[in-house]
């Protein structure tokens, strides 16, 4: 490669944001999640406020509140309006190992961690008292 070639190379390196190279923030409905960032906080934009907001801490930390399930971003700009972060934001119903089972409008929610327990009737729509066969064997 020649050297000029590795010197854009490095640049385009150098200037792509941390972001770009990280995983999505998970953050489950009704939590915070803090994310520190580098350089000064201007602007902090979310993609879809009915699915996280954003409170900004400091110059360089922001937090992060899951609202309801979905995949929202956000871009956060500083003094110069240079973008700092602009990643996903997967909003999820739970942090812990949860099934789901559907039986016709009946769905109830088991937290699996490390046997299946069946989570309050809140998270069930129609729950059953009697959990299913498959999540019964699996608690024994």
């Amino acid at each position: 490669m020649r050297p000029t070639h590795l010197l854009i190379a490095a640049l385009i390196a150098v200037s792509t944001p941390i972001s770009a190279f990280a995983a999505p923030l998970n953050v489950p409905v009704n939590q915070v999640r803090k994310l520190p960032l580098t350089g000064l906080i201007a602007t902090v934009t979310p993609g879809n406020s009915r699915i996280a907001t954003v409170n900004v801490i400091d110059d360089h930390t922001i937090l992060v509140q899951g609202m309801s399930p979905g995949v929202t971003n956000i871009i956060v700009t500083d003094r110069a309006g240079r973008v700092i972060f602009n990643d996903r934001i997967i909003v999820s119903t739970s942090d812990i190992n949860a099934v789901m089972i559907s039986r016709g409008s009946q769905v109830t929610a088991y937290a699996c961690e490390p046997y299946c327990l069946n989570l309050p009737q809140a998270a069930n729509t129609q729950a059953s008292s009697a959990p299913p066969a498959a999540a019964s064997a699996a608690a024994h």
